[in-house]
């Protein structure tokens, strides 16, 4: 059985949502520092008060105590990070999405990991063209090291309220290899 999340926050506190219409990987970039945070210095994970350190907007790649940040470090960071989340969701999610949903599973990716997306209920569901139900599952990611976490929570509740926003953006992500 599920987890159920709590209520999301009213739309006029999500600055992302006026980034909807643009491609998946811009929305990504807007939204997901609104959900991470930003720092120059790097700091121990929340859950585990120690690795992975991460740095900027939840970088950890090659990051240790210590470390600091410029601005266009982070940005770099970022645009990589989510590159490299793209690239998971295309090889893991085997249907065409519109950018919104593109956009919230490459914030998971980015948070939780390819697992997320890999051999997942998400990909299951995606795989079935349930879209409503590949949305839900984003749900299932909470947990940071075993636990729930409140952010987290509120995390998957605006992945999963981006990920059913309506677009009028016709543009579809297509998965790696993509033949109709």
């Amino acid at each position: 059985m599920m987890d159920e999340l709590p209520v999301a926050v009213p739309p006029n506190k999500k600055p992302w949502l006026a980034a909807v219409g643009f491609g998946a990987i811009s929305i990504a970039v807007l939204f997901t520092p609104t959900q991470e945070g930003s720092t120059d210095k790097a700091i121990p994970d929340v859950a585990t008060h120690g690795a992975p350190w991460t740095i900027c907007n939840g970088h950890t790649r090659g990051v240790h105590k210590g470390d600091t940040a410029t601005e266009a470090q982070c940005k770099a960071y970022l645009a990589q990070d989510m590159q490299i989340a793209a690239e998971t969701v295309s090889r893991c999610i085997h249907v065409p999405l519109n950018v919104n949903q593109a956009a919230a599973l490459y914030d998971a990716t980015f948070n939780e990991g390819p697992q997320s997306v890999c051999n997942s209920s998400i990909q299951a569901a995606a795989d079935a063209h349930n879209y409503p139900g590949m949305c839900a599952n984003l749900a299932r990611y909470f947990y940071g090291a075993g636990k729930p976490m409140s952010g987290l929570v509120n995390r998957r509740v605006n992945d999963i309220e981006l990920c059913n926003w309506p677009t009028t953006n016709k543009a579809l992500v297509y998965p790696a290899g993509w033949k109709p």
